[in-house]
């Protein structure tokens, strides 16, 4: 086989591995929650608070792009990307804890 055959395959084979593995909606609203519960969490004990709080993910949402997927979270009535999800994973990215307050219409 020749060296760019390979590399075709190579390629292919990624491609739809990462197909495959795109994280669902809910992988999404769970990474995030898990995010901002912990920075609370942080905040509070900073803070000398309790150290509880509720999140809604119900102001995020995720975009789906085939081989990758964006994290949406809308605050202060903007959609914002907080994330990007690829091969079952999501990354939240460090400006999610400073994004302020999310909506509450």
């Amino acid at each position: 086989m020749k060296k760019s055959r390979v590399t075709l395959l190579i390629v292919a084979v990624i491609l739809v591995i990462a197909v495959l593995t795109n994280p669902n909606q809910l992988k999404h609203k769970e990474s995030v929650k898990k995010e901002l519960t912990e920075y609370l969490h942080k905040d509070a004990r900073k803070h000398g608070g309790p150290g509880w709080a509720m999140v809604n993910t119900d102001l995020v949402s995720s975009d789906n792009y085939l081989f990758f997927s964006l994290t949406k979270g809308r605050w202060k009535g903007d959609s914002k990307i907080i994330g990007i999800g690829v091969f079952g994973k999501v990354f939240t990215f460090d400006n999610i804890n400073e994004s302020g307050s999310p909506d509450t219409d």
